[in-house]
């Protein structure tokens, strides 16, 4: 239950920490259900889309102490079942900085094999040179502005130059929907 201070409404995206135990075992459950010996689309699992503090009501914000909590049972529970997926993480590489180095360790790194960026311009991207430091790689994983054909050209181009070694540009369906007034058929998933 939410704190009776907070807002009954918004929900609790960040468990308790007693809770680690079951989320542990449902990560591992998970990565052997879907990995299959790397023959599915499962090859990693990215930690925690978008930390941004405050996520939850329950106390259990996304503060950097949580974050660290959370990224090494995920990391743990998933490379016990198949040490080869990857453990993708934080959002963006100011992420990295907050919720890992902020520890004044680097222990923590090792629970990530690739560092992530969601839609950095290139003026900013340094995610990737930030990567190489820690001997990782680092990839473009929510990048909505190649929503449309016209542009996934673009920002291949522009991700790649910047030292992404990939991106994931768009969802399928992003790439039939419309911008303003078209005689064009807008197509909706069922």
């Amino acid at each position: 239950q939410p704190t009776p201070a907070l807002d009954p409404q918004k929900p609790d995206y960040v468990c308790q920490p007693k809770y680690d135990p079951d989320f542990g075992r449902w990560i591992t459950a998970f990565t052997k259900r879907y990995w299959t010996d790397g023959q599915t689309g499962l090859w990693g699992i990215e930690h925690w889309n978008e930390p941004w503090e405050p996520t939850s009501i329950s106390g259990w914000e996304g503060d950097s102490e949580r974050y660290r909590q959370l990224l090494k049972v995920l990391s743990e529970s998933a490379k016990q079942a198949a040490p080869e997926v990857k453990i993708l993480a934080t959002c963006s590489i100011m992420n990295t900085e907050d919720k890992l180095l902020s520890a004044g360790t680097d222990e923590w790194i090792r629970y990530v094999d690739v560092f992530t960026d969601h839609y950095v311009v290139p003026c900013r991207c340094y995610g990737p040179r930030v990567a190489e430091r820690w001997g990782k790689i680092s990839g473009e994983t929510e990048t909505w502005g190649a929503a449309r054909e016209v542009l996934l050209h673009q920002f291949l181009c522009q991700f790649l130059a910047c030292g992404q070694k990939f991106i994931n540009p768009a969802t399928g369906d992003m790439m039939f929907q419309n911008v303003g007034p078209s005689d064009r058929p807008v197509w909706t998933p069922k």
